[in-house]
């Protein structure tokens, strides 16, 4: 005697083979689109978000939110543009008579160096950050406006050689007990249409305590561990357990050449 075909359970055998196939596609394309992390091409393009922490508002594109060109700020976009320059040159300003500051075209712009009558500074031209902009933002510089390093340095553009003064600012402002070792890594890297987008975990350790941010989101369980175990050894896994991870995406412009996008915190 045929036994009577279930209907029901044929339906979901066949739900469960197209879920599956489903995932094997996903997969397939993931891996068929893999990077290599240290290729040359990732390499360079990481770099576009790898800042020290102490310039710039610090890593400005790990926030607790999307990060992108128009929710950076002048100061931000103009520091990170000139961190990654590095084609400037050091200088040296005399003080002004009996003063503590150097002046350009009269106006008081540098706090001079300790036991020194002269205010060390870097000088860069308009022409070399803006191509350093360019670069990262595939955007260019409209105005040029004073900008900020970091609560110590200040940046003044002189008309008369389109050049951006970069040196010790007269008016300081210092954050106290914020000065946190960070962790950061690549996890992957994939090639979709025109962008590569590379996944990384950030960890960052202030004083026993885990922060996910910049924005200073608490991993409550991950301070209470280093709290209570001083010898905690932080190392790969870790850092993927108590950290998040970032998607930092790199869009190719006309020229063929990739640009950073946006950065997004995945969890």
């Amino acid at each position: 005697m045929m036994k009577k075909i279930d209907k029901k359970h044929i339906s979901v055998v066949g739900g469960v083979l197209i879920f599956l196939i489903i995932l094997f596609f996903i997969y397939f394309l993931e891996f068929h689109n893999r990077l290599d992390i240290n290729s040359n091409e990732v390499t360079m393009l990481y770099d576009l978000v790898e800042y020290d922490i102490n310039y710039c508002d610090g890593l400005v594109f790990y926030q607790d939110n999307e990060v992108n060109i128009d929710s950076l700020s002048y100061d931000q976009k103009m520091c990170l543009a000139y961190q990654k320059s590095n084609d400037y040159e050091e200088d040296y300003l005399n003080t002004n008579k009996n003063k503590e500051y150097c002046s350009i075209n009269k106006k008081e712009l540098f706090l001079k160096d300790e036991n020194e009558n002269s205010c060390k500074i870097s000088k860069i031209n308009i022409n070399i950050l803006n191509e350093t902009y360019k670069t990262i933002f595939n955007d260019t510089i409209t105005n040029y406006e004073d900008f900020r390093l970091n609560g110590e340095n200040v940046c003044h553009f002189n008309n008369d050689d389109n050049t951006y003064y970069c040196g010790s600012s007269i008016e300081r402002k210092v954050e106290v007990g914020w000065s946190p070792t960070t962790y950061r890594f690549i996890n992957k890297a994939i090639k979709k249409g025109n962008n590569i987008i590379i996944y990384d975990y950030l960890l960052l350790i202030n004083n026993n305590i885990c922060y996910q941010d910049i924005n200073k989101t608490v991993n409550n369980k991950c301070s209470d561990i280093l709290s209570n175990n001083s010898n905690q050894k932080i190392n790969i896994k870790f850092v993927k357990k108590y950290g998040s991870m970032y998607k930092h995406v790199f869009t190719k412009n006309e020229e063929g050449n990739y640009y950073w996008q946006s950065s997004t915190k995945i969890n």
